[in-house]
Formats: structure tokens, C-alpha cells, sequence
């Protein structure tokens, strides 16, 4: 059947930047119709409007052009919007659903959890997410047959990510690099190397 719309917003939702990502954390809402999940919505303006009933916001972690969303399950509290611009403010506002797709059913009367942060005043040296193949990256393959490849499909967000693997059917020697292009340090300081990273599948 269809649930009403959940009774309470979430409490304690905060923002916190760290480098050119801002973490949002929550604490579930309470009371006698809970949430299924939440719409996070994002913006590099304090203009953020409330989704209308019956329609479903898709996820949305490009902010390049002032605004995104994620739809956060029930019990999570937390979620990341990363890839910012640098030294720019972001406001964020929570909004509580149940069911979904025509059936979406917000609670969006009141006055909706809001937070807001700003990304670190950096500048960025060099970043690759492998949407568009290797760019300058080299790929070095010393010893075994497996090679580096893009995978579509384990990544990070709605980014690929480059893996190389040495199982094939069964456990194979394998000596590959993938190496970044040159990078002059002589004008900046301070560097950083961030980089998302999973094995064992």
C-alpha cells in the first residue's frame, strides 16, 4: 500500500568540508510514520526549494552547474558530494519520502534541516577519473598477460575507475604500474594526493 508522508525531519544534519568534498551527516527521523529514504539536495546558492509530491528527483553529483541530489536510504545518516569547486560555499536541505516514482510522498511543509559548508581555498595540480580513457596517464605492464582496463562499472559515484587484476580463471604473476604525467611541485605547497581505492572486489 501507499504510506503517508513520514511525520518528522531528521535532526542534527550537519556539513563538513574536507578538501573539495563537503561529508553531510544526519540522525534518522523519529516518530510514527518513518521516512524510506531522503532527498539531499544541493546547491551553491541559498535558493533550495522544496520537491513537489509525486515527483521523484533523480541523483544529481555534478554541482558544475549550481545544483545537485542524492537519495539516501533510511538508516544510512550520511552522504558526500565530491568533485566541488574550490573556496565556494554550498547549501544543503534534507527533505524525508516515502514510497516512490508517482507515488513519492515528501515531507516538505515546514521548515526543512539545512546546513551549509565551504570547500578548501585550493588549487588543483592534477585530477583523473578515467571518464574519458587514460588522458596522460602511462600504463606499464613489467611482468603477466592481465593489464590495466577501464571498469564502467565499479567506480566511484558515476565515474569509472582503473583496475588491474591479476585473477583470470585463477591467480596469475603480474608487475603493472600506472603512472600520473609529470608534476612540477616548484610553485605550490603543501601538496595532496587523494585517490579512491578497493580490492578484494
Amino acid at each position: 500500500g501507499v504510506s503517508p508522508e513520514p511525520t518528522n525531519y531528521p535532526t542534527d544534519f550537519t556539513a563538513q568540508a574536507a578538501g573539495i568534498s563537503i561529508n553531510l551527516d544526519w540522525t534518522d527521523a523519529i516518530g510514527d510514520e518513518l521516512p524510506n529514504a531522503y532527498l539531499v539536495l544541493a546547491s551553491t546558492e541559498d535558493n533550495i526549494i522544496a520537491p513537489a509530491d509525486g515527483t521523484a528527483v533523480a541523483d544529481d553529483t555534478d554541482l558544475s552547474d549550481g545544483s545537485g541530489a542524492l537519495n539516501i536510504g533510511y538508516g544510512t545518516e550520511m552522504c558526500t558530494f565530491g568533485d566541488l569547486g574550490t573556496n565556494t560555499p554550498y547549501y544543503f536541505k534534507i527533505y524525508p519520502y516515502t514510497n516512490g516514482g508517482a507515488d513519492i510522498d515528501y515531507k516538505n511543509d515546514g521548515t526543512a534541516p539545512s546546513a551549509t559548508a565551504t570547500t578548501a581555498d585550493i588549487s588543483v595540480i592534477l585530477s583523473q577519473n578515467f571518464n574519458d580513457g587514460w588522458g596522460d596517464w602511462s600504463r606499464i605492464n613489467v611482468d603477466g598477460d592481465q593489464e590495466w582496463e577501464i571498469d564502467e562499472i565499479h567506480g566511484v559515484g558515476d565515474t569509472p575507475c582503473a583496475k588491474c587484476t591479476g585473477y583470470d580463471g585463477q591467480a596469475y604473476a603480474n608487475e603493472d604500474w600506472l603512472i600520473s604525467p609529470p608534476l612540477n611541485f616548484d610553485n605550490t605547497q603543501n601538496e595532496v594526493l587523494n585517490f579512491w581505492t578497493a580490492d578484494a572486489y
